[in-house]
């Protein structure tokens, strides 16, 4: 009889390690100079951004860089590439921002 086959039961071997706390995660990893982001996201489904208020994120401890849509774009960094493309049909290429600016269109857009 085959090893595996259509509806044999497929032996898990990472469940032992769960289940005794010893899985090893993303978050788990501690590297020198390691720096953490964090992104701020609009809590409302569509609205024109009037204003930032960057100054106490600035001015809190540990705060490395701050990049809003202005700071991003200024930086020709503005909209988020496709990396894939059919060979053979046609693309268009919808520019997708990666920060809001001037307007956010849904509930969890980052600005």
């Amino acid at each position: 009889m085959a090893r595996f086959g259509i509806g044999q039961s497929v032996r898990r071997t990472e469940d032992a390690r769960l289940l005794l706390g010893r899985g090893r995660f993303v978050d788990d990893i501690a590297l020198p100079r390691m720096a953490h982001a964090a992104v701020l996201r609009s809590p409302h489904a569509h609205a024109d951004i009037l204003s930032i208020d960057t100054a106490d994120a600035r001015a809190a401890p540990g705060v490395l860089i701050l990049a809003t849509a202005e700071t991003i774009a200024a930086d020709g960094l503005d909209f988020i590439p496709a990396t894939y493309k059919p060979p053979g049909l046609a693309f268009n290429e919808a520019p997708m921002p990666i920060l809001a600016r001037g307007r956010v269109r849904h509930v969890g857009e980052p600005v």
